[in-house]
């Protein structure tokens, strides 16, 4: 789950991709996961939880680096 409101722009979403990425690594094997981006709505990388693999991955490792802070503003109930 990564914040993408505006108020994470600059070095901070930055930062916080590249926590995301280093954790993405440390998942176990023969876990499954997907990723959340969150601001006024939200995204995810896959439409469910996907098994660990190199592949999806790849695939999560790929989406998150072109993640920005454009998610508008930090609305969590929604």
């Amino acid at each position: 789950l990564l914040d993408r409101s505006g108020s994470m722009s600059g070095s901070q979403i930055d930062n916080a991709i590249q926590t995301l990425q280093l954790f993405l690594r440390s998942i176990p094997r023969n876990s499954y996961f997907n990723v959340f981006g969150f601001g006024s709505n939200y995204v995810s990388i896959f439409p469910s939880s996907v098994e660990y693999n190199d592949k999806n991955l790849e695939k999560a490792s790929k989406e998150i680096s072109n993640w920005k802070a454009d998610l508008g503003g930090t609305e969590l109930l929604k």
